[in-house]
């Protein structure tokens, strides 16, 4: 689940181009299936477990560890706006 939180985030992230992650991975199966075995390897940066035995799990993704065609152009979020910063830490 965390890798289809992680994927669906970045997704979400737009590209320098103006588009979106999620665009260009509509249109580039080769490109999907790259980022897919890249968010295999996320780690866990922090884990909370809740009384009632449910889990929330923040993952971290490097930049680096992504394909360039990604990575080198993804376009820093709006900080000035904390609702535009995506989030999939869905428990």
């Amino acid at each position: 689940m965390a890798q289809r939180n992680a994927l669906e985030t970045l997704k979400a992230a737009v590209l320098e181009s103006g588009s979106t992650v999620g665009a260009l991975l509509q249109n580039d199966s080769a490109l999907r299936a790259k980022v897919q075995a890249r968010l295999r390897g996320v780690r866990a940066a922090k884990t909370h477990y809740y009384s009632d035995g449910g889990i929330r799990l923040r993952v971290e993704v490097p930049l680096d560890e992504l394909p360039p065609e990604i990575g080198q152009h993804l376009k820093p979020p709006d900080t000035s706006n904390p609702s535009s910063t995506p989030d999939a830490g869905a428990k």
